[in-house]
């Protein structure tokens, strides 16, 4: 189910990563003077902008850019989560039934069988443990809360909860796998992991698909592979992306180099919510956009190649700024140590900047905090999430007043 293909061309991760300046130290030509007319401005140009040039370079010349160095098995042996920089993985794959309209082209009753079908099924599966199945409508007229919390601890999309009609969720009993049922697709499989998790995800989602595939008919194509109502997810119809804390990058500007080779690059860079939204708390999502001309096997290692460059670049830009400014991480760290642990009252945008450098704090043994106990955090500090758990709608000093409890208290309690 997983070798659908076509032709596409990429940059390599070497062309992907590795370091620039954002500007010609020689001739002062900057990325985007390479980028308009492709042409270097000096013979430093195709040191300072390789990774523009190269893959230009490369189809012009035919040149073999080498696969990445054999050391990131080690470093995958050594350290197989990366949980002081990679917060969280999810994979998710996009399936039709091929009976039915896509879900922007069904009309109710349609809507209805699907969502009645799927959920039947899956709320019998899990050996004796149900998967939880969600009519989101009736969740955001009866608890829109944890409607809400179920957007903010990304189990659900942003289409999912705004869209109308009949459409849910399925949700497994330890929230590590969901099913959204007639949002863009008939069929969204998600499962989520934690730190760097991308191939046991994709054995969970995988598991799960042949589950669903045994029991449903999915639209397919021989050349196209698996057929979605957007184009782009066609293929494998997957998307797989890891939220990464990069707050080297972020304070060093390094992030914005970043975000354009990703962009020329097949992959993107989102914030906490995906698409459409900024990063808070220096958190970001790496995720790929190519569908087509790889196996999923292929994208799967190719994103986590990535990462793991990513991840390297992360902590080799973090010892430079701890070079040039001794002592300053060890500051942040503790000024920010000290207000969560001691605030009474704190807006969500603090927190989150706060968690940041306490998350820095751990990554480098400065702090002894399970960093799990940050994670979590994350998404309990939500605002949608702190008045469910509260049972009632909070105002914005209530709600302060509230998270500055929680993380005082979650904080305390685990050093």
């Amino acid at each position: 189910m997983f070798n659908n293909t076509s032709s596409g061309h990429h940059l390599s991760i070497d062309e992907l990563m590795s370091a620039s300046s954002p500007t010609c130290p020689v001739c002062g030509s900057n990325e985007d003077d390479i980028i308009e007319n492709v042409k270097a401005g000096c013979a430093h140009c195709y040191v300072t902008f390789a990774h523009i040039l190269n893959p230009h370079i490369e189809r012009m010349h035919a040149l073999r850019i080498p696969e990445p160095p054999p050391e990131y098995a080690d470093l995958l042996r050594d350290y197989p989560t990366f949980g002081d920089i990679a917060v969280s993985t999810r994979i998710r794959l996009a399936r039709n039934l091929s009976e039915f309209p896509f879900p922007g082209a069904m009309n109710e009753s349609q809507q209805l069988s699907v969502f009645e079908q799927v959920g039947d099924f899956l709320g019998g599966i899990a050996e004796g443990d149900a998967f939880r199945v969600i009519d989101i409508s009736d969740m955001k007229r009866e608890s829109p809360f944890e409607a809400a919390s179920l957007l903010e601890r990304h189990l659900i999309s942003k289409d999912l909860f705004h869209k109308r009609g009949v459409c849910g969720a399925a949700i497994s009993p330890d929230e590590k796998v969901s099913v959204m049922i007639n949002e863009e697709d008939h069929l969204r499989i998600q499962a989520l992991g934690e730190g760097l998790s991308l191939f046991g995800c994709l054995e969970t989602v995988g598991k799960l698909e042949t589950m669903l595939s045994d029991h449903f008919d999915f639209a397919s194509d021989k050349d196209l592979g698996w057929l979605t109502r957007c184009p782009t997810n066609l293929g494998t119809g997957i998307r797989a992306s890891v939220m990464l804390h990069l707050p080297a990058h972020t304070d060093s500007g390094s992030i914005h180099g970043l975000t354009a080779r990703l962009a020329k690059s097949g992959y993107t860079i989102r914030g906490f919510y995906g698409e459409g939204t900024k990063p808070v708390g220096r958190l970001y999502q790496i995720s790929n956009q190519q569908t087509m001309g790889l196996t999923i096997r292929q994208i799967v290692e190719n994103l986590n190649a990535l990462v793991l460059r990513i991840i390297t670049r992360e902590r080799e830009i973090q010892h430079a700024l701890d070079d040039h400014h001794p002592g300053y991480i060890d500051d942040h760290v503790w000024r920010a140590f000290g207000i969560l642990t001691n605030a009474r009252s704190i807006s969500g945008d603090e927190a989150m900047q706060l968690l940041s450098a306490v998350r820095v704090g751990i990554s480098i043994g400065e702090l002894n905090v399970p960093i799990g106990t940050i994670d979590s955090l994350i998404h309990r500090i939500q605002p949608n999430t702190l008045c469910f758990e509260a049972g009632r709608d909070l105002s914005e000093p209530e709600m302060n007043s509230v998270r500055a409890t929680v993380l005082r208290k979650a904080i305390k309690s685990s050093v």
